[in-house]
């Protein structure tokens, strides 16, 4: 019988008397992503784990790869139809994205992006 912990609860274990976390999440294209480190510690192995662990939860980790700001809300703006929104306020999205943030961003790698990134925008 097997003893695999629950799916999203990541794992640790002892390689070459050391020890390796390892996480996977899903990515801003939907690809399933692993991200693994390895500690001399269990508990500084735990440490990373939980941490990241957490910020798959709130939704800070994403993998972006390739993807640029631009085709990330190109793809974004075409899921808000599938959302139960005002046909107003989606409108209104829309509109922001493509006046405002992608004639600026366009190019620009998610995995580039900063909080800094906002200064750039006009206005």
């Amino acid at each position: 019988m097997s003893t695999r912990s629950p799916k999203g609860t990541g794992s640790i274990r002892e390689r070459d008397g050391r020890y390796q976390a390892r996480f996977s999440f899903i990515d801003g294209t939907g690809k399933r992503r692993q991200r693994s480190e390895m500690f001399d510690k269990r508990t500084a192995a735990r440490t990373w784990l939980n941490e990241r662990l957490a910020a798959v939860g709130s939704g800070r980790i994403a993998d972006a790869g390739t993807l640029t700001v631009g085709d990330y809300l190109k793809d974004w703006l075409g899921s808000l139809g599938m959302q139960q929104l005002e046909a107003a306020t989606v409108s209104w999205y829309r509109s922001a994205v493509e006046r405002h943030i992608i004639p600026v961003l366009v190019g620009v790698k998610l995995a580039k992006l900063s909080a800094d990134a906002d200064r750039t925008l006009p206005g």
